[in-house]
């Protein structure tokens, strides 16, 4: 399977078809991502039983770019 020819763009229910560009839906998935870290800050990784803590550090839509801590094994990042 190859890549479309369109432009690419991330799509969510409040768009066109046609979606949004990179440059608005990229920072709008990360926002999304982080706002989930917030409640729900325990994950598991599939097949390997590895436990992790992630937390939002900083929203993208505040000014500056979206991140996320996460912790696993004694390991911080």
């Amino acid at each position: 399977m190859s890549a479309p020819a369109r432009k690419p763009y991330y799509w969510d229910h409040g768009t066109t078809d046609a979606g949004d560009p990179p440059e608005r839906g990229g920072p709008w998935l990360i926002d999304d991502f982080v706002s989930v870290a917030k409640y729900f800050p325990d994950w598991m990784v599939e097949g390997d039983d590895l436990a992790i803590r992630i937390e939002p550090l900083a929203r993208y839509d505040s000014g500056g770019v979206g991140r996320i801590g996460f912790s696993a094994r004694g390991v911080t990042g």
